[in-house]
């Protein structure tokens, strides 16, 4: 329990340090396998915690990122950080690492450095990243080593100690700074004390106030020389020691005293000893020159060999009147071999160059791997330069690639640092100038040389940086196969102009093209080409994006006109992107004119289909979307809007359709809007075909403009131009076309209601000048030039067109495809979803769709069963779409309760079958009246084509001109696709919303029929008690009775001739309702063959008992006919079935001689009937043993023959004619005996 609190207690500080406004801290080691767990990192070796550099300087704060990843090792005295990605960094100015750094269990170095901060104690030395501070003893307060060190210069306190205690000295005494006590009178010379008199020491930026106080510098009462300084031309501070320096030949050299006292000066002395000879040097010597004063100094002039010694400063003061007091000090050189092996190093740096010195570039040839730095343009930055801290530091040069290496000038206020003090170099307010590489050399007192490269990269825009990095991190960005032809376009003109509509992803290939070039170290910018842009061309290795909606014709030429000639000299690279709209601005450009035919990239159809699926699987993957195989997707069910929680699945074979479109604002874009969206996934396909709201929205209102100001010729004649395209068969428009000028003062005419009479009356071309204006300003806009054809600049504008005024929707229904009906044309009761765009219509036109409708479904069954499925989706409206009448008080109920409506439905129907009839009424009347009406008139149109196609006119019939309403004559209109249009609108008969009351006779003849083949008595009888109730209503109806004899195919067969091919089940029961008025059974097709001729042929004994057919209700004659083909379809189906009944011994055996014996059948019917069955069966077996092969052979052609003539029927109705049983051919034949 105790471990369980401390952890959520450590969970709990943690949390609460991250959700507060303050800087952010890596947990301690000892919470480091806790936090990697809660992290869900494998293990805590795999998780880290680190400093992150980038996202701290944007948001101003200290900024953590934990992350999961290998474990990383870097060197002594260095740390990790991320800047985005690792990059190994020195430590921090108070901490150390002695060993090497390791990401597990570890944000910061290891050890934190001595502060010195114990009683007398001061910093002797700041340490470096990989080794501690050490501190002495304040020996200017009187201050020693209780225990004296190995050095008593510098105490490590981490090895020893380093307590301090004070130690007073005699009264005419002063601790001196190798803490010995000297008298106050003596000249002690610089080289006679052991340690480093007290300076002050820069404390580390990050050390508090308090600490601070530790580093300030000491103040004696004695006057005293602090330091001495020598100066060269080629500012070479090197040395080797202290008080030791290494000066180039030929150089001037000034050495300076600086004096840190109290008591006005008296007089200075320099002295020089060469060769253990002391000589004093006076001013009268040409080659010193001496300035005497607070900052006394000794200039010599043109160094050279003989130069080399000792100088000595002696400067001496005055206290008091008796006493004469001074203190003295001695700057030396020491004397040492002027070795030619080091002055050939020193020929290795070009910045020492002189006549006298040959130099080479070896030095910068062999550098290691540059670290690189990443700074925003303005910050300050610092250039990390760690140092060997086991020796001495000489010199530190700093240099930065340009044309040649070049030494910077560190007299500059932008630098700091480059030093040996600091060897880092810290550059002020960076400017992009300061991008590039630099070389560090520094110089140890043992003559090794270290050489570190650095990477400088200038970010001059936050904003271009911050979407560099997301791009980068966009999972969902596809890298299209086009990119490669962009590129090489970019390396052989430097510049590429990348066209295409909104959304079509030119700003993310700029983004991609700017990445790959900044790795290259190619400086990114976006350039305004606003009103109030500048123009800068100092830059170089640059790429440039101009992106569109930035720039003016004007501001384009200025700038093009600058940077296009330094492209190749300052290696700048440009990207423009440029809207549809935009494409002549910069075609215009005159310095692009000789290029444009070859860095123009249109992005507008370059994606493949396999591209455009990729995206779109990211972008549903990225928003939780899953992928069903099979059609039990849900993304079009209304519920997943309100339900956050349900799992969106989308059909494969709608990504099929998807991957195949190319939207209007571009197929990235759609694809993102419409997986990030839930009310967007509804519309599937169209979402992508669809044309933009504010597309048609713009069409409208040109309209309405052109109708309201009809003088405004110029938007008049721009909408005409539109309709006359989308009106033309081809959909183009010829500017050389001799008859345009008539085509359009017939569309004035037509749309607007008024006759164009030209201003100036002349010849044709005169006429087209307004046209051409028209055309000119509705380029790359609306329209675009192809082959010298003005087009539609994209399909969807057709579709736009048709949503912009209320004529448009003729022509729609007249002339647009049917894709483009089904898409948009609604029942004007239709309540559309949220973002689908729907054309509403009312009864008065729905002659004109279902003419369509009728048209297209058939044509071939892909288009049927599309037509069927429109009417069934579209136009079958549910119940919480009914209106109601005037003062009629409803209750609408929504889908989700559908399924309790049809339970009631079901059970109150199986009850009460009088109920059947009255719900049949209500489900027409109330229920679907919004799409019945559509439906009467489409079959209204069927059997008027049907009937007409016979030669029939019926007067009930609707009477339509075929070629008015442009019907095709040679459409075929045959039962059998009928048939398919009801199962397919019925759902098989489960759902008979289009039977009712209201129903066109022709719909209850083609349901029946098709009722009969479905055999929706074992399915869906509901559906046919609706259908027989319907039935019997209208029997006695004239018009219906007529109906039921007119000629289904081509063959003369009726309703009754199909149905008594069908089941026998629903044609008795039909039959049944008609028993009295039987003379419509007395039809004849083609063949002279009835009704009763096919149900005896086929065994159907139901109908006959049903019409009670005996002998005393029919002629001999009919009775002899029918006993006849009884006989003929009972022979057949022998022949047809032999192999069953060998098949099946139970019913069927065999004789002796071959033959079948029928004994063992077994018949419906009582014992006499049974006995006649069995006597006919041996007459006819005597009657075929008496006839020869020949005849056998004839006959069964003349029974052949006779069975296509009794059954001529369409070749679908083969498959499915439905034969009685054996022994209901002969209860038909002792029925009518």
């Amino acid at each position: 329990m105790k471990s369980i609190f401390i952890k959520l207690l450590v969970s709990f500080i943690t949390i609460f340090s991250y959700s507060n406004g303050y800087d952010q801290i890596c947990p301690h080691s000892s919470q480091w396998n806790f936090t990697s767990s809660s992290s869900r990192c494998a293990d805590q070796k795999t998780y880290i915690c680190l400093f992150d550099l980038l996202k701290s300087k944007i948001t101003n704060k200290t900024v953590i990122t934990e992350t999961c990843g290998h474990e990383d090792v870097s060197r002594e005295g260095t740390k990790y950080i991320l800047n985005p990605n690792l990059e190994q960094v020195p430590c921090d100015a108070i901490q150390y690492q002695p060993f090497t750094f390791t990401t597990n269990g570890n944000s910061q170095c290891a050890l934190g450095k001595s502060l010195c901060k114990s009683s007398g104690q001061i910093l002797a030395s700041n340490g470096s990243s990989f080794a501690d501070a050490s501190c002495r003893c304040d020996y200017t307060r009187s201050y020693d080593y209780i225990i004296p060190p190995k050095d008593s210069c510098s105490c490590k306190p981490a090895e020893e100690d380093c307590s301090c205690y004070i130690r007073k000295c005699d009264d005419d005494k002063v601790m001196i700074a190798d803490y010995r006590c000297s008298k106050r009178l003596e000249t002690i010379l610089p080289e006679d004390i052991k340690c480093p008199v007290i300076n002050r020491i820069i404390p580390p930026d990050d050390t508090d106030a308090f600490d601070k106080k530790h580093f300030q510098p000491v103040s004696s009462s004695l006057p005293h020389v602090t330091s001495s300084l020598v100066v060269s031309k080629f500012q070479l501070h090197v040395k080797r020691k202290d008080n030791e320096f290494m000066i180039l030949n030929g150089d001037n050299v000034k050495i300076e005293c600086n004096v840190n006292s109290y008591i006005p000066i008296r007089s200075v002395t320099w002295l020089k000893e060469i060769n253990g000879e002391i000589i004093q040097i006076t001013p009268s010597m040409e080659k010193y020159e001496m300035v005497f004063g607070e900052k006394p100094s000794l200039t010599l002039n043109n160094f050279n060999t003989d130069d080399q010694g000792k100088y000595r400063c002696i400067i001496r003061n005055a206290v008091g009147l008796r006493n004469e007091m001074f203190g003295s000090c001695m700057n030396l050189m020491s004397r040492f071999c002027w070795l030619t092996g080091f002055v050939t190093v020193l020929q290795h740096i070009p910045a020492f160059h002189t006549d006298n010195i040959a130099l080479n570039t070896d030095d910068f040839n062999s550098q290691s791997e540059a670290t690189v730095y990443t700074v925003y343009k303005g910050d300050d930055i610092t250039l990390e330069q760690h140092i060997d801290g086991l020796q001495k530091l000489i010199a530190v040069k700093w240099f930065k690639e340009s044309d040649i290496w070049t030494e910077l000038d560190m007299s500059n206020e932008q630098y700091s640092g480059g030093v040996t003090e600091i060897p880092s170099l810290t550059i002020n307010i960076t400017t992009l100038g300061n991008a590039g590489k630099y070389l560090c050399l520094l110089i140890y007192d043992n003559g090794k040389r270290q050489k570190a490269s650095f990477k400088l990269k200038i970010l001059p825009q936050v904003k271009i940086y911050k979407a560099l990095c997301q791009h980068r991190e966009d999972n969902t960005f596809i890298c299209p196969v086009i990119f490669e032809t962009i590129d090489k376009h970019m390396q052989e003109n430097n510049i590429v102009v990348i066209t295409g509509r909104e959304g079509s992803g030119k700003s993310k290939i700029c983004l991609e093209i700017a990445s790959i070039y900044d790795e290259k170290d190619y400086m990114v910018l976006k350039v305004d080409l606003s009103e109030n842009h500048t123009i800068d061309t100092n830059i170089a290795n640059a790429l440039l994006i101009i992106d569109d909606q930035q720039y003016t014709q004007d501001s384009l030429n200025t700038f093009m006109k600058h940077i296009l000639p330094v492209l190749d000299t300052r290696n700048i690279k440009v990207i423009l992107t440029c809207r549809n709209l935009d494409l002549e601005i910069v075609s215009s450009v005159q310095e692009i004119i000789p290029l444009k035919d070859v860095p123009f990239i249109d992005m507008n159809s370059c994606l493949t289909a396999e591209e455009k699926e990729k995206i779109l699987r990211r972008y549903m993957k990225e928003n939780n979307i899953e992928i069903s195989a099979s059609k039990m997707s849900n993304f079009r069910d209304q519920h997943i809007l309100t339900d956050l929680s349900v799992q969106v699945t989308v059909n494969v074979d709608v990504i099929e359709e998807i991957r195949n479109e190319e939207p209007w604002k571009g197929f990235p874009l759609c694809a993102s809007t419409f997986c990030s969206e839930r009310n967007n996934l509804h519309l599937g396909r169209t979402y992508f075909t669809d044309p933009p709201r504010y597309l048609f929205e713009e069409l409208k209102e040109l309209h309405e403009t052109a109708t309201k100001n009809s003088n405004s010729m110029d938007t008049v004649t721009e909408y005409i131009i539109l309709v006359y395209i989308l009106e033309n068969s081809n959909h183009q428009l010829d500017i050389n076309d001799p008859n345009l000028c008539r085509k359009f003062v017939e569309l004035y005419q037509t749309l607007f209601q008024f006759k164009y009479i030209p201003e100036k009356p002349g010849p044709n071309e005169d006429q087209k000048i307004p046209i051409e204006k028209a055309l000119h300003r509705m380029n790359n806009k609306y329209l675009k030039l192809h082959e010298g054809m003005y087009q539609f600049i994209h399909p969807c504008l057709s579709k736009a067109m048709f949503l912009s005024s209320d004529s448009m929707v003729y022509y729609l229904l007249q002339n647009g495809s049917l894709q483009d009906i089904t898409e948009f044309v609604r029942s004007e009761d239709y309540t559309a979803s949220e973002n689908e765009l729907v054309i509403k219509i009312d009864k008065q036109i729905h002659h004109i769709l279902c003419e369509r409708l009728v048209r297209h479904a058939f044509e071939d069954h892909e288009l049927l069963l599309k037509v069927a499925d429109y009417i069934s989706t579209y136009w079958r409206l549910s119940g919480k779409d009914y209106t109601g009448l005037e003062d009629e008080l409803v209750i609408k109920i929504t889908k989700d309760f559908h399924h309790i409506f049809d339970e009631r439905f079901m059970k109150h129907v199986s009850e009460d079958h009088d109920l059947l009839v009255k719900i049949a009424a209500y489900t027409y009347t109330h229920w679907h009246s919004s799409g019945n009406m559509l439906v009467n008139v489409f079959f209204n149109q069927i059997a008027f084509i049907l009937f007409k196609s016979f030669g029939i006119y019926t007067d009930n019939l609707q009477q339509l001109d075929i070629e008015q309403n442009s019907m095709k004559a040679e459409i075929q209109v045959s039962l059998f696709n009928i048939i398919r249009l009801v199962e397919r609108l019925t759902s098989q008969g489960k759902d008979p919303w289009i039977y009712g009351t209201g129903s066109a006779d022709f719909i209850i003849l083609s349901g029946l029929v098709t009722a009969a083949v479905a055999r929706y008595a074992a399915n869906s009888n509901q559906t046919f008690d609706i259908l027989l109730s319907e039935f019997q209503k209208r029997i006695h109806s004239g018009a219906f009775f007529e109906l039921l004899s007119k000629p289904l195919d081509r063959y003369g067969n009726t309703f009754f001739h199909y149905l008594m091919g069908l089941s026998q089940k629903e044609a008795s029961e039909i039959v049944s309702v008609i028993a009295e008025r039987k003379c419509v059974l007395d039809t004849e097709n083609v063949k002279k063959y009835t009704p009763l001729d096919i149900a005896a042929f086929l065994g159907k004994k139901d109908i006959f008992k049903v019409l009670n057919l005996k002998t005393s209700n029919c002629t001999d004659k009919l009775c002899k006919r029918l006993k006849g083909l009884a006989k003929c379809g009972r022979l057949e189906y022998y022949k047809k079935n032999s192999k069953d009944k060998i098949k099946d011994q139970k019913m069927i055996q065999k004789t002796k001689d071959g033959s079948v014996s029928p004994e063992k059948l077994e018949c419906e019917g009582d014992d006499n009937d049974k006995k006649e069955v069995i006597d006919e069966n041996k007459k006819d077996r005597g009657g075929f043993k008496r006839e020869n092969s020949l005849r056998e052979e004839e006959h069964k052609k003349r029974e052949e023959h006779d069975r296509k003539d009794v059954l001529c029927f369409e070749e679908f109705m083969n498959n499915i004619v439905d034969n009685g049983k054996i022994g209901d051919y002969q209860a038909i034949i002792i029925f009518l005996s």
